[in-house]
């Protein structure tokens, strides 16, 4: 349909980036993105209240426009780091971030309980 045409051509001509949250929150990207992705690919162990400033970090980055992955969570492989949900979530809708929900059986980040 035309409709689906249109809306293919838009997505299709979108630039992106995906950007790991560096040990010190900063979100790493030289070229000028139509958007960034900024996800946690490492120390996961950190304790709640340093994995919750990591990421309210990220999020106040103008660059920033999508959080992924954003638990850490792979099933049968890792649990969810910890952070305060919350937090962050108030967080991205203050900065208008986008928050990825990744229903990957793999991951299934975001627990609907």
């Amino acid at each position: 349909s035309y409709a689906a045409s249109a809306l293919y051509t838009t997505l299709a001509s979108l630039s992106g980036a995906l950007s790991r949250i560096r040990r010190a929150s900063s979100v790493g990207t030289t070229a000028h993105p139509e958007f960034v992705v900024a996800s946690i690919h490492g120390r996961f162990k950190l304790d709640s209240r340093a994995q919750t400033q990591r990421l309210l970090r990220a999020i106040s980055n103008p660059h920033t426009t999508i959080i992924g992955h954003m638990t850490g969570r792979q099933l049968q492989r890792r649990p969810s780091y910890e952070f305060d949900i919350e937090k962050v979530l108030r967080a991205c809708a203050k900065h208008d971030v986008v928050v990825e929900i990744n229903a990957h059986p793999w991951r299934l980040d975001l627990d609907w309980r």
